[in-house]
């Protein structure tokens, strides 16, 4: 798993707030370093914007560099391009300051040949491959997107980056759209891919990884100060998400936070719930049907769907990949 972090700018760029501070980025690359452990991590700086800075050099993305060196945090930095003609100079411009290599991430998907003059452009500009990761993202996917399919058929039997992901989300932007009670949502990124790489892996080829963007929206926006949130619960299947959709934590002489724990107890009910041995995430949804437990909230289900879904994924591609053999 090669988590990728996109950093926020809500906080950076409150300007009632004063000049932006570096140390706030300074001290959440430091907590990334201490949860991750050594593990790499990719940081894409492409919410703050390029014309935003925090003093010390123009370029958030160096700057980023910087300060993740101080921490301890083994970070390689993303840039976004929908073609990497317009952003090879600065490809190659961070690939010099990173110690980790550098991320591509070519927004709104591309196709095996596009992606094979990727490749050309990148080597001409001097760049070992085996430093890149390229992240091909789709964005929101359909129910059934040809281009998994017509991207997979176009790749060489040998990938030569040093990691190729395809990156895809289908869901949905908020759940104000769906009414109370439970639901069913296809994971069609999911779908797509494993209905793609499934050729290449009984020919024994390399295969792009699988990305997502759990159970968020993959378009990305500021959440509204003082919002009515439901009191939902978001839960990956195999296949599915399993929503468990409340009113509003809000909603006048409404259940509030209780509503939580009633969720939890429906969907521990599901023959979708994993149980509580499954991993953290799960067993916090359990310990909320104890007697006594307190309800939970936003942050803390959504914290505990995130944990599920990465646990989940996770042992889905482990067994994809066995299942094809050596």
């Amino acid at each position: 798993m090669l988590p990728l972090i996109e950093v926020v700018p809500k906080r950076y760029l409150d300007l009632e707030e004063g000049p932006p501070r570096t140390y706030e980025l300074q001290q959440q690359l430091t907590q990334m370093a201490q949860s991750c452990l050594g593990q790499r991590v990719l940081l894409d700086m492409r919410q703050v914007g390029d014309g935003f800075h925090f003093g010390l050099n123009s370029d958030p993305i160096i700057q980023s560099v910087e300060l993740a060196r101080r921490t301890g945090l083994l970070m390689t930095p993303v840039i976004e391009t929908c073609r990497i003609a317009d952003a090879i100079d600065r490809v190659t411009e961070v690939h010099r300051h990173s110690d980790s290599g550098v991320a591509v991430r070519l927004v709104g998907g591309i196709a095996a040949g596009a992606l094979a003059e990727t490749q050309r452009q990148i080597e001409r500009a001097g760049i070992d491959l085996r430093d890149v990761d390229l992240i091909v993202d789709f964005g929101d996917v359909s129910a059934a997107d040809g281009r998994y399919q017509s991207l997979v058929d176009g790749l060489p039997p040998g990938l030569a980056w040093r990691s190729l992901w395809l990156l895809g989300g289908s869901f949905p932007r908020d759940l104000s759209g769906l009414d109370l009670g439970q639901h069913l949502i296809p994971r069609t990124e999911w779908l797509n891919w494993t209905g793609a790489v499934q050729g290449r892996l009984l020919e024994g080829n390399d295969i792009p990884g699988f990305g997502d963007y759990m159970i968020q929206t993959s378009q990305f926006q500021e959440p509204p100060a003082y919002a009515n949130v439901s009191a939902s619960i978001r839960y990956a299947a195999e296949t599915y998400w399993v929503v468990m959709r409340g009113e509003g934590l809000r909603n006048p002489g409404g259940p509030g936070h209780a509503q939580y724990r009633a969720n939890a107890q429906l969907l521990c009910e599901r023959e979708e719930f994993k149980g509580a041995e499954f991993c953290a995430g799960d067993a916090y949804i359990a310990g909320l049907t104890a007697p006594g437990a307190k309800p939970g909230n936003p942050e803390t289900l959504l914290r505990a769907g995130f944990n599920h879904h990465m646990s989940l994924t996770c042992r889905q591609v482990a067994s994809l990949l066995s299942v094809a053999g050596p």
